[in-house]
């Protein structure tokens, strides 16, 4: 655009605009009202949108949200369908773009466990250069922001594995940010509006994916994976349960160190159950020969949690053993 250098100076004597500097130079950004116009020349507009919030419509359309009628058909609010169960496997964090040789193996392995239990008949969305190469056309996988939106592709699938926590760009955000509501974001001191907005984006994104198979059309049961989990970013916005399992419950190579030491513990506690009759027959070094896990890894992931495992064995609550799981603690780096 040859007419940057008056654009630059309107968007510094406080018109709407972002500007920015990064290896390439100036990057200057302003709105384009045509579409605002086109729109208001009409009585009433009809939009289709399955997730954009009132809120952010009515900043993108330069209107008020009390200008926004939303309907849609009873039964199908946003929500997940009754029919649609949704599972989050934890030990891969938000598992971005950028993954270690080892964060890799173990995604392959929990994809082709997956896989095999569904006979094939599950979809994957992922990120781009994560999709493995093929010559062929690929019928098995959706990119994020792409065909992770809108595609029918996997509406005849029995499950979904939905791989990663989809962040968009937030300078690029941060710069629509600024263009719909005229507030500039400063990304070193983010304030709570900006924050979340950030926040719904990647929520939309998600309620995107998980609409791939088109579940509320559908009356059979079915599964979604959700393949991630950030402290920072829960999944209350769903509004259902949300069951949560490891990687490693599914195939224990699968999972995190940590997580198949606690699997491998589990199950010979499990083995070992079935012969106990006293505190005497249930004892650490017992547990590190049937699991082949280090005493001292035992010790150190029960804590001071080991007599209230014992008194689990002992009493043969075999339906609390999932208990034993969670009170097999710590701590580790996710690769």
């Amino acid at each position: 655009n040859k007419n940057w250098l008056s654009d630059l100076l309107r968007v510094l004597a406080g018109s709407r605009g972002s500007m920015s500097f990064n290896r390439n130079g100036l990057s200057l950004a302003i709105t384009n009202d045509r579409n605002q116009q086109i729109l208001s020349a009409f009585g009433a507009v009809i939009l289709l949108d399955a997730t954009m919030h009132p809120d952010d419509l009515a900043a993108t359309l330069g209107c008020s949200t009390d200008d926004i009628c939303v309907i849609c058909q009873e039964g199908f609010e946003k929500s997940i369908p009754s029919n649609l169960n949704i599972i989050q496997i934890k030990g891969f964090g938000h598992l971005g773009k950028k993954r270690s040789e080892t964060l890799t193996e173990r995604l392959d392995v929990l994809s082709n466990e997956l896989d095999h239990l569904y006979r094939g008949r599950i979809g994957v969305i992922d990120w781009k250069d994560s999709i493995p190469n093929s010559p062929k056309k690929d019928f098995k996988h959706l990119t994020w922001f792409a065909g992770s939106r809108g595609s029918n592709l996997f509406e005849g699938r029995e499950a979904l594995q939905i791989n990663g926590l989809p962040y968009p760009n937030m300078g690029a955000i941060a710069t629509r940010y600024q263009m719909i509501t005229g507030e500039s974001v400063d990304l070193n001191n983010i304030d709570p509006g900006f924050a979340s907005y950030y926040q719904r984006c990647i929520q939309e994104e998600i309620w995107q994916a998980i609409g791939r198979l088109r579940a509320g059309r559908r009356t059979q049961p079915l599964d979604c994976y959700l393949v991630f989990d950030d402290p920072n970013f829960d999944l209350d916005f769903l509004g259902c349960e949300v069951r949560e399992t490891d990687a490693a419950t599914i195939h224990p190579t699968a999972g995190s160190a940590i997580d198949r030491n606690r699997h491998l513990v589990v199950e010979a506690i499990k083995t070992i159950a079935s012969t106990v009759n006293n505190r005497r027959g249930l004892s650490q070094q017992k547990i590190a020969e049937e699991s082949h896990v280090a005493q001292s890894t035992i010790s150190s992931l029960a804590g001071g949690r080991w007599n209230e495992i014992i008194e689990i064995v002992i009493n043969k609550s075999i339906s609390d053993f999932d208990k034993i799981y969670s009170l097999l603690g710590g701590k580790e780096k996710i690769g």
